[in-house]
Parts: structure tokens; C-alpha cells; sequence
């Protein structure tokens, strides 16, 4: 079965344990894999060849209490109410003021031709 390697995989197993074993200088061993000599000498001391798991080392919860997300639910129709509530202010005066000036501008259309 095939290694399956994510994006940023430089060396798969194999190449890891031909480096562990390998007796080339640190130099050619980096010339010959495009690593930093660094690199190298980490992945000599590492005790296995398998890919290590990046992330956390103990990955936290995500997930709510029941108490914490009823907090959230209200907080969240709260706001919701609040920004349907205030957008129906904002429509209603938008409305007032084109009422106002469609009136303004009848008298002013009646008056000239007056």
C-alpha cells in the first residue's frame, strides 16, 4: 500500500530510514535532498520513521455546555430581534423621506405651472 503524504511532506519513510542509516556526511546528505544540514540531524535523532502529528498536543473541546449554548442561543435571537427591529426603523424612515420629497416636489411641479 502506497504512503499517503500531505502537502507540505518533504521525505516519505523510506527516505527518512535511508537517512537514519546512511553513513554520508551531513553536508552531501542535505546537498543530496535539498534539506538544510539542520534538518538532517533532526531527522537522525528522531526514533521512528513515521510522520509526526502537527497540530496540539492535547486538543481542547470545541463543543459547549448545555448552559453555555442556551447563553448563546438567546444571545444570538437577542441581536437577531434587535437588527431585524432596527432595519425596519432604518426602511420606515427611508420611506418617510422619499414620502417627503415626492410631496415637496408635487407642490413645487403644481406651483410652477401656476
Amino acid at each position: 500500500m502506497a504512503q499517503v503524504l500531505h502537502g507540505c511532506a518533504r521525505t516519505t519513510e523510506a527516505v527518512l530510514r535511508a537517512i537514519q542509516h546512511s553513513q554520508d556526511s551531513l553536508a552531501a546528505l542535505a546537498r543530496r535532498r535539498g534539506a538544510n544540514p539542520k534538518t538532517i540531524v533532526k531527522w537522525r535523532a528522531r526514533g521512528n520513521v513515521a510522520d509526526r502529528r502537527t497540530g496540539q498536543a492535547e486538543p481542547r473541546s470545541t463543543s459547549l455546555s448545555a448552559e453555555g449554548e442556551s447563553i448563546v442561543v438567546a444571545f444570538r435571537r437577542t441581536a437577531a430581534t434587535a437588527s431585524a427591529a432596527e432595519h425596519r426603523l432604518r426602511t420606515c424612515r427611508w420611506v418617510e423621506e422619499e414620502m417627503c420629497v415626492c410631496v415637496a416636489l408635487r407642490r413645487y411641479a403644481v406651483a410652477a405651472h401656476a
